[in-house]
């Protein structure tokens, strides 16, 4: 019967080596739901004081850093760091423009606050949550208000649902008393690595289909948007918010992507077509793209069991060896977890399933 083991990632599990793309990868062409994704990166370092002839993007200069109107369901996510030089305060508020009452439901929260700690934002964001709140027309209220410590980095993912349309906004603010509800959102200005506004979709699926032991090693990428390897449809487009751009892939302006906080669904069936009994070892490898040594931060949620690396140069390691799997002669086993990127890690990585 076959045998999978989720390993941690400790010990001889993990490697200063790296797995390369040139090794060889398989090209995927993934799908994703049409989920609005309100996603707010811009500005990534909120300051206190005026850039560009623009007043700080604080709600307390009628500013707000996102805006969007969902219908339905929508995830969200920020990551910012305070470099205001004392505390901030950062919310996201729903406000019902109905005629009627509404209810908006955050399925599920993750946040997290300090340098190395982004992995708790995602591992957070699975503790289901459930908590309501019933607006009447006009109303309004906070479903998230947290204060940031000067200097700190910051993170944020949210799932909310609503039994009508509601108007999401995200606010960097000291004084609550100086949002006037007339706020626009703070200018985009030209030259920008980081961006605000709405993605169409949030959710992207990896199905890999049957891989035999005969065709092992099999590789395939992951937000790798940079050198070649990208896989078709990944990256999700941003229309950002206050203006006409859409910052994609395919932008040679605005093509800084990489889905920070996306959720990547794989599904991959591995089927033992020799005589033996085998074992196989799946790995993650961050790689190293543009001689940037980020590397990457994943999180790995496996039958509702969640485990995540620091694979960078401050750890030294690159590649976690994430599972094993054993199959007798002819056995098949279906494998399928979700991928999460967490919001400091860089956007490259790569999978691999071979042979022990």
């Amino acid at each position: 019967m076959a045998n999978f083991t989720f390993l941690d990632p400790t010990g001889s599990n993990l490697s200063g080596n790296r797995i390369l793309p040139s090794l060889g990868v398989t090209t995927m062409r993934i799908t994703r739901d049409n989920i609005p994704w309100i996603y707010t990166n811009y500005p990534e370092k909120i300051v206190n004081k005026t850039v560009d002839g623009l007043l700080p993007p604080l709600g307390d200069n009628d500013y707000f850093l996102n805006q969007q109107t969902i219908n339905d369901t929508a995830a969200i996510f920020f990551s910012h760091t305070n470099g205001t030089g004392r505390v901030l305060k950062y919310g996201v508020q729903i406000y019902n423009n109905n005629a009627s009452s509404i209810t908006v439901t955050r399925d599920n929260c993750g946040f997290s606050q300090g340098w190395g700690l982004d992995s708790e934002t995602v591992t957070n964001y699975f503790d289901t949550d459930g908590r309501k709140y019933t607006l009447r027309s006009g109303a309004s209220a906070w479903i998230l208000s947290e204060e940031i410590d000067s200097g700190k980095c910051f993170s944020g993912m949210l799932h909310i649902s609503t039994t009508g349309p509601v108007v999401v906004t995200l606010y960097a603010y000291f004084d609550l008393s100086a949002l006037t509800g007339y706020a626009v959102a703070y200018p985009f200005t030209d030259g920008q690595k980081v961006y605000s506004g709405r993605g169409e979709g949030f959710f992207n699926y990896f199905t890999h289909g049957t891989v035999k032991v005969s065709d092992l090693p099999y590789r395939c990428t992951t937000n790798r948007c940079k050198d070649g390897y990208l896989n078709i449809n990944e990256i999700i487009p941003i229309h950002l918010v206050g203006s006409d751009i859409i910052a994609s892939v395919n932008n040679p302006q605005y093509h800084n992507l990489g889905n920070w906080c996306a959720q990547n669904y794989h599904s991959i069936r591995l089927t033992n077509d020799t005589s033996s009994q085998v074992t196989i070892y799946g790995y993650f490898s961050a790689n190293q793209v543009d001689n940037d040594g980020a590397g990457n931060v994943p999180v790995i949620n496996c039958g509702g069991i969640l485990k995540t690396s620091k694979l960078n140069s401050d750890t030294g390691y690159y590649t976690w060896r994430w599972c094993r799997i054993t199959l007798a002669a002819g056995e098949s086993y279906d494998l399928s977890f979700q991928h999460i990127l967490s919001s400091n890690g860089h956007s490259a990585g790569l999978f691999e399933w071979s042979l022990a």
